[in-house]
């Protein structure tokens, strides 16, 4: 039994590496986030996987991301959902093998389902997912909450544009509305590379949906197949939309691709477990995956467990004051600051 660093440029191994995800993990545990977060943010991939006898037993990714007199910590993984460990019953060797061979201060690592042994980590959020009805005809009839059935309905009739494409143009309409939106959130964006990067490496696997009121677009969102699942990357409205339900209409339509791909799952995201966000994700029939966040810190006898707050719960208090500066600004200058948080 032995633990190993993926060789990226190792086309057979990361073929194994995929092949074993594609089996039990997530569409964050694929090699292609490898390639995006260091090719877009820097970050240094370390890929650790448990083989024995040739054969996969375990997976974590993970990033150093270190910037002086900022962070200094490995990371699973940075800027998306979760991607923590795969088979659990591993996690001390991959703590050892860290200590002897990295010796990075910190390691954060977002882990579903299941918490890390009896370590500590911050808890109050989930990644919530809906079952997907059978047919496209059974989607609004499957939601539970008659409430949003009736909206769904609503928004349906309404007179908005959609439009379901993989291109650089319905990319770029969705960033549009993704900027204002993340203005409002008071967070700092990504940059559109980022987003595009992630479009080129997963290829035809994803698609942007686009909803406009005559020429603007008002209201968008960002998707990924893999496997059973459709997973919702990004899903972005302005705030004077929301009252007519786009969201719902944008889910719909997704909800629709899904069963048309065969998917049987919808990945809608994570979120607080009291926030609004979660209240509507259930409504939409989305159940909640348990969120444990672990950060370890290095000892003399090795990592230990720590409590840390989470990123948005230290800086809550800037929020407020993002979403007043100009748009100038936070478009500009956010990108930069974006890197760091996650």
């Amino acid at each position: 039994m032995t633990v190993s660093v993926l060789d990226l440029n190792n086309a057979e191994e990361t073929v194994r590496w995929d092949a074993f995800v594609d089996k039990q993990g997530t569409l964050y545990h694929n090699s292609h986030w490898a390639s995006i977060l260091r090719d877009i943010y820097g970050f240094k991939p370390y890929y650790l996987f448990v083989e024995d006898n040739g054969e996969i037993k375990s997976v974590l990714p993970l990033f150093h991301v270190k910037a002086p007199f900022l962070k200094d910590e490995l990371v699973s993984i940075p800027h998306v959902e979760s991607a923590g460990i795969i088979n659990l019953e591993f996690y001390l060797e991959y703590l050892d093998f860290i200590k002897k061979t990295l010796k990075i201060p910190k390691i954060k690592i977002f882990q579903n389902k299941d918490a890390i042994g009896d370590f500590a980590a911050a808890t109050g959020q989930a990644v919530m997912i809906a079952g997907l009805a059978d047919t496209k005809e059974m989607i609004i009839p499957n939601i539970k909450s008659g409430r949003t059935r009736n909206e769904m309905r609503a928004a349906l009739k309404k007179n908005f544009q959609v439009t379901i494409a993989n291109d650089d143009g319905s990319l770029r309409d969705f960033y549009r509305v993704y900027l204002k939106k993340m203005r409002e959130f008071g967070t700092p964006p990504h940059r559109f590379a980022y987003i595009k990067k992630i479009s080129e490496s997963f290829g035809s696997l994803c698609f942007t949906i686009v909803v406009r009121q005559g020429d603007e677009p008002v209201g968008a969102g960002f998707y990924i197949f893999f496997n059973d699942y459709l997973y919702n990357i990004y899903l972005t409205v302005e705030d004077k939309y929301l009252r007519h339900k786009v969201g719902h209409l944008i889910e719909f339509k997704a909800m629709e691709m899904g069963v048309e791909n065969g998917c049987r799952y919808l990945v809608l995201g994570r979120c607080e477990e009291d926030g609004g966000n979660f209240s509507y994700k259930s409504k939409l029939g989305g159940s909640p995956v348990k969120l444990y966040i672990h950060t370890f810190t290095l000892t003399a006898n090795g990592y230990e467990g720590v409590l840390d707050s989470p990123v948005k719960q230290r800086y809550s208090f800037i929020a407020p004051l993002w979403s007043k500066l100009p748009s100038l600004v936070t478009d500009n200058i956010g990108v930069y600051i974006r890197k760091w948080v996650y």
